[in-house]
């Protein structure tokens, strides 16, 4: 195994939850931006 990738996989997992997270604030902020301007 390549211990670049190991550390990469380690890194981008709680990176990841990060930004769905964001993305899901996102949505849920313009949707309700939308509906009540």
């Amino acid at each position: 195994m390549n211990p670049e990738k190991e550390n990469w996989t380690a890194l981008s997992a709680p990176i990841n939850q990060l930004y769905e997270r964001n993305i899901m604030r996102y949505f849920i902020f313009s949707y309700n931006f939308k509906r009540d301007p």
